[in-house]
């Protein structure tokens, strides 16, 4: 059975690189397969692959984090739940997103 707002096929794929220093490197695709939107089967949401990065720093008792999500800032669609509305909203998916974070091992 095909559920309407829910692409059938998703995939994440990371990778991690343990830099000198402290350093650590990630990322990799998101990659999400096109669906339909609605129960009739007659808005079709393209799919997608997005990128995510990130850049860790780990000292002795703290450490710092920036990620960053859709890397490439690539344009795509989502739908939102097509029973709440009843099918009929789009929205344009969130571009680039950054996040720094930071924290203290006690």
């Amino acid at each position: 059975m095909v559920f309407a707002g829910l692409p059938e096929v998703t995939a994440h794929l990371y990778a991690a690189w343990q830099l000198p220093g402290g350093f650590q490197l990630a990322g990799g695709p998101i990659w999400r397969d096109a669906y339909y939107h609605d129960m009739q089967r007659a808005l079709k949401i393209p799919g997608y692959v997005l990128w995510s990065a990130q850049l860790r720093y780990d000292a002795d008792s703290w450490w710092i984090r920036l990620h960053v999500e859709n890397l490439f800032d690539k344009e795509y669609w989502i739908g939102q739940e097509p029973v709440f509305s009843a099918s009929t909203l789009v929205l344009q998916g969130a571009g680039r997103k950054w996040q720094l974070s930071a924290g203290v091992r006690f």
